[in-house]
């Protein structure tokens, strides 16, 4: 997550060119229009996360017509719609409100049952409940990584 690109419209493209030379990177930098997604690509990102909030309308057809990069969107527990053609979501809801949100777990059920789920999680006795989900990965802070490698054994 690029808080500067997300808060303030203003992504780190300096550093996802540094990172570009040496790993293979996701970006969620909150990306407003065509020229953002343009940027963050050109710049190296290998996978792109829209926030629909701050991208209401982008078309996913024009994106997949100007890169190959993965395209996500990030769920909102407040906005049960989507974007079509995107290649999977990514989720910052904790997982308790959405167990007790019936509305939005089915519907999160129905999402990922032909798409990608990551998941971000900061509490190791949480990630099991994200198996409910079909979840194909799960986003850590950096901060707990050695944690959660302890925990599963990475």
């Amino acid at each position: 997550m690029d808080i500067d690109g997300i808060e303030k419209d203003k992504p780190n493209l300096c550093t996802y060119q540094r990172l570009a030379g040496v790993i293979d990177f996701w970006v969620d930098s909150g990306p407003r229009d065509l020229g953002d997604v343009v940027d963050a690509t050109m710049s190296g990102a290998a996978c792109i996360t829209l926030r629909r909030s701050l991208c209401p309308q982008l078309l996913i057809p024009e994106l997949k017509e100007i890169t190959e990069n993965k395209i996500y969107e990030c769920v909102d527990i407040t906005d049960d719609s989507s974007f079509n053609n995107i290649d999977g979501f990514v989720n910052f809801n904790d997982i308790e409100e959405i167990l007790r949100d019936f509305k939005f777990s089915e519907f999160l059920k129905q999402l990922t049952s032909n798409k990608l789920l990551y998941a971000y999680e900061d509490k190791v006795a949480k990630v099991n409940h994200w198996k409910r989900f079909n979840t194909e990965g799960i986003l850590v802070n950096l901060n707990k990584l050695e944690e959660f490698k302890n925990a599963f054994r990475i």
